[in-house]
C-alpha cells in the first residue's frame, strides 16, 4: 500500500471522483443525504452488497488507508519550509537584483572602455597618418638629396679620372727622373766603393810595406820566401779538389758528431754524399779548415763562432797539440738545434785527439766585437799574453754584415806570413734582412755603403789586402773564402 502522503485537495479531489461514480439510481438518495427507509442491510446489488456497503467499503476500506496521518504534521512542516523558502528565494531575488546592478554597471564600463579605446584607436590612426604623411615628405627629400649626391658623385667620378691621368703623365715623369737618379746614385756609390778600397789598399800596402820592412831588419826574425806560401797554396787547392779533406771531415763528423735530431747535421751529411758520388769539386768551411790544417801544420789557431765545435775538432784531429782559442756567445738553440759548451767540447776534442794529448784550448765567452778586441790587449782573464799573430784563423761568427766586416778587420792584420783565414757563408745576405745589428764600444773603420751579403764584405776585404791570395769555393751550398798571407 502506498505510504506517500496526501494533500487534501487530492483526497477531495478523489473523494469527489468516487461519489459521482456512485451516484446511481439506487445511490442517489444516500448521496444527496436523503434517508431511505429500507435498511442498507436488504439493499443488495447484484454482488450481494448494499449500496451502503460499497459506500463504506469504498470510503473506509479503499480511501481512508491511502490517507497518511502523517501528511497533515507534513503539510504543516511544508508550510514553515515554503515560508523558509520564500524567504530565501527573496533573498535569491535580492541578490538577483543586486547582481543585475553589479551587470549593469560592468556594462557601462564596458561600453566606456570600448568607447576610450575607439577613441585611443582614432588616435593612433590619425598619428599613424601623420606619420606616413611625414615619412613620405622625408623620402622625397632623400631620394632629392640622393640624386643630387649623384650627381656630385658623378661629377668627382669625372674629375677623378682626369686627375687619374693627369697623374699618370706625372709618375711616368717622376720614375723616370727617379731611375735617373738611381743609376747616378749607383754610379756614385761604385766610385765611392772603389775610392774607399783604394784608400783602404792604400793603407795596406802603406802597413805591408813596414811590416816586410820590419822583418827584413829585424835579426831575430827570418823572411820566409813567397815561392814556399805560393807552394803551400797550391797544395791547398789540389786537396780542397782531390776529395781526401771531403772525406776526412765527413768520417770525423760521423765519428763524434752525429745527432738524428739535428737537421743540419743530416743536410750537411746529404751534401758530402753527393758531391762524393757525383765527383764534383765542393769544399766548405770544414774541409776547408782540415786541409789548411794539414798543409800549415799551425801551432796557434783562433775560431769566432765555435758553437758545437764542428771545425775545431778538424784542426785538432791533424794537429792535437795546437794551442787554440774560441770564441763564441754559446747561444742555446741557435738556428733550431742543439748548442755545444765547453765543458761538452773539451771532452769531444779529446776524444778526437787521443789520450796521450790533453787538447790546449782556451774558449772566450761574449760579443766577439768586444772579446778580441780585449784579448789581443792582454785581459789577464784570458789566461796570460796571447800571441799576437795566428798561423790559423777561423771567420764564422756574426753574421751580419757589420759585424762580419768588424770581425775580418780585427783579424786579418793577425793573420801571420804564410798563414790562413777562412770565412764562412760567402752567399749570405746576412743577418740585417732578419733584424739583426752588431754591437761594440769599440771604434773601428765604418762598412762602406751598398753592401748587401757578405759576398760583398769579402771582396771589400780583398781589395784591401793585396798581400793576401784568396780561394773562393765554388758556387755551391755553404760557400767559403780563404785568404792566405803572403807578406
Amino acid at each position: 500500500m502506498p505510504t506517500d502522503s496526501l494533500s487534501s485537495e487530492l483526497i477531495r479531489r478523489r473523494l469527489q471522483a468516487h461519489l459521482d461514480r456512485a451516484q446511481s439510481p439506487g445511490l442517489a438518495g444516500v448521496i444527496s443525504g436523503e434517508r431511505n427507509p429500507v435498511s442498507h442491510s436488504t439493499i443488495r446489488n447484484g454482488n450481494g452488497l448494499s449500496t451502503v456497503d460499497r459506500v463504506y467499503d469504498l470510503v473506509v476500506n479503499r480511501m481512508m488507508p491511502r490517507v497518511n496521518l502523517t501528511s497533515y504534521s507534513n503539510l504543516r512542516l511544508s508550510r514553515r519550509a515554503n515560508s523558509t523558502l520564500a524567504r530565501d528565494l527573496s533573498a535569491v531575488i535580492a541578490q538577483r537584483d543586486e547582481a543585475l546592478q553589479r551587470l549593469e554597471r560592468l556594462l557601462a564600463e564596458r561600453d566606456e572602455a570600448i568607447r576610450q579605446l575607439r577613441a585611443e584607436q582614432e588616435d593612433e590612426r590619425q598619428a599613424h597618418r601623420r606619420l606616413i604623411s611625414e615619412n613620405e615628405t622625408a623620402i622625397s627629400a632623400a631620394r632629392a638629396e640622393r640624386d643630387a649626391a649623384l650627381a656630385a658623385a658623378e661629377l668627382a667620378r669625372a674629375q677623378h679620372a682626369d686627375l687619374l691621368v693627369d697623374s699618370a703623365a706625372r709618375l711616368s715623369s717622376v720614375e723616370a727622373e727617379r731611375d735617373r737618379l738611381h743609376i747616378e746614385l749607383k754610379q756614385r756609390g761604385n766610385l765611392e766603393r772603389e775610392l774607399s778600397g783604394l784608400r783602404m789598399r792604400q793603407t795596406q800596402l802603406a802597413a805591408t810595406t813596414e811590416h816586410i820592412r820590419a822583418r827584413l831588419f829585424a835579426p831575430s826574425v827570418t823572411f820566409q820566401p813567397p815561392s814556399d806560401i805560393l807552394g803551400a797554396f797550391a797544395e791547398i787547392s789540389r786537396r780542397l779538389l782531390d776529395y781526401s779533406g771531403l772525406r776526412a771531415a765527413r768520417e770525423l763528423l760521423e765519428r763524434h758528431f752525429a745527432d738524428p735530431n739535428d737537421p743540419s747535421f743530416a743536410v750537411l751529411q746529404a751534401i758530402y754524399a753527393q758531391a762524393l758520388r757525383e765527383r764534383r769539386p765542393y769544399w766548405d768551411i770544414r774541409t776547408a779548415v782540415r786541409v789548411l790544417a794539414a798543409v800549415i801544420k799551425p801551432k796557434t789557431y783562433l775560431e769566432v763562432g765555435v758553437r758545437r765545435g764542428w771545425s775545431l775538432a778538424q784542426v785538432f784531429a791533424e794537429v792535437p797539440d795546437v794551442t787554440a782559442y774560441a770564441f763564441e756567445l754559446w747561444v742555446e738553440n741557435y738556428a733550431d738545434a742543439k748548442q755545444g759548451d765547453p765543458q761538452s767540447l773539451r771532452e769531444t776534442l779529446q776524444a778526437v785527439a787521443g789520450t796521450d794529448l790533453v787538447p790546449n784550448v782556451c774558449f772566450v765567452s761574449g760579443n766577439s766585437h768586444e772579446t778580441l778586441p780585449a784579448f789581443f790587449a792582454g785581459d789577464p782573464a784570458n789566461g796570460g799574453p796571447p800571441p799576437q799573430e795566428l798561423d790559423l784563423i777561423s771567420v764564422d761568427g756574426d753574421h751580419t754584415r757589420l759585424g762580419a766586416w768588424w770581425d775580418l778587420l780585427d783579424l786579418m792584420p793577425r793573420v801571420r806570413v804564410g798563414g790562413a783565414l777562412i770565412f764562412d757563408d760567402l752567399g749570405y745576405a746576412g743577418d740585417e734582412e732578419l733584424g739583426g745589428h752588431a754591437e761594440s764600444f769599440y771604434e773601428r773603420a765604418p762598412l762602406p755603403e751598398h753592401v748587401d751579403s757578405l759576398n760583398d764584405v769579402w771582396s771589400l776585404i780583398k781589395a784591401a789586402h793585396p798581400n793576401f791570395i784568396f780561394l773562393d769555393a765554388p758556387c755551391l751550398n755553404y760557400r767559403a773564402g780563404i785568404a792566405l798571407r803572403l807578406s
